[in-house]
């Protein structure tokens, strides 16, 4: 790239070259051999899970998680060895986000080992707000977390958190994620830790990232974003969302399923656009630069 190019536009071909823009449908990744598969693994990913479990029964009794109930699954693999993380952040934090992680013995779903299992979450019945705080809410795997398990309940030494992966080059892990709470919840995936993941890593469902309906443009946006919807939207409601699961900006009511948003007094950030009918979530990220 030219020295004397603008900074500006320099911004811009960063944020378009690493900010992932998908529509998840995530009842199609209810299974572990048809898996949600992700580009890139830098980029946070926006998931909305969905009511019922798949069609293939593996069995769960023996994890911590005793059942596979609103279930998404995932595909990573790992090209460059270390430590692997990852946050699950739903919308709600309320919301009682449960999770495994299999290592595969043989690049596919025949022969796994259950390397971490989260189960945790309030004790139903309880209004006690540091068990909100402690075992609701953002999931995942962090560093200086030592635990592999955490069970059902919220224990006093619980904290909704799991330790890193050690991974080594070709590893591939599949990672079930249980929406206990059945809130159908936006959920913000982001990964971490030393590790690469593939980033040329296809899903085994085609055209998993592709609505030509659905356009959302300029992306990234300094200040007007514009869209086109499939017109089952008209009537629907379009929001602005935050990453800490905030509506920034909502049109209710849609009376076109073409039109556009201001944004220019929103902080600079990423954000998911949220379009809903009345039966089906279409979550789409963006990035407003301001």
């Amino acid at each position: 790239m030219n020295n004397n190019t603008n900074p500006l536009v320099k911004l811009f071909l960063v944020i378009l070259l690493t900010t992932l823009h998908f529509i998840t449908h995530a009842q199609e990744y209810k299974d572990c051999t048809t898996p949600l598969s992700f580009l890139c693994g830098e980029s946070p990913h926006q998931l909305v899970t969905t009511i019922g479990a798949g069609e293939e029964d593996l069995d769960f009794e023996g994890t911590c998680l005793m059942e596979e109930r609103n279930s998404l699954w995932m595909q990573v693999e790992i090209i460059k060895e270390g430590s692997l993380t990852f946050v699950f952040n739903p919308q709600n934090p309320m919301s009682d986000l449960d999770f495994a992680v299999f290592k595969s013995e043989s690049n596919g779903c025949q022969n796994m080992v259950l390397t971490r299992c989260m189960a945790t979450g309030m004790t139903l019945g309880q209004s006690d707000t540091t068990q909100l705080i402690r075992c609701a809410g953002a999931t995942g795997l962090r560093e200086g977390e030592i635990d592999f398990v955490e069970a059902a309940g919220c224990q006093l030494d619980d904290n909704n958190f799991l330790a890193p992966l050690d991974c080594a080059s070709g590893d591939i892990y599949y990672i079930v994620l249980n929406d206990f709470t059945i809130l159908l919840d936006t959920v913000i995936l982001t990964f971490g830790g030393t590790a690469e993941l593939d980033c040329i890593t296809t899903s085994t469902q085609e055209n998993q990232f592709v609505n030509p309906q659905v356009n959302i443009f300029p992306n990234p946006t300094t200040g007007t974003l514009f869209y086109s919807l499939p017109k089952s939207y008209v009537g629907g409601t379009l929001s602005l969302i935050n990453i800490d699961g905030k509506i920034i900006v909502t049109k209710e009511s849609l009376t076109s399923n073409e039109g556009n948003i201001l944004l220019s007094d929103v902080n600079s950030g990423l954000y998911v656009i949220r379009v809903f009918d009345g039966s089906e979530v279409i979550n789409i990220s963006v990035q407003v630069i301001n």
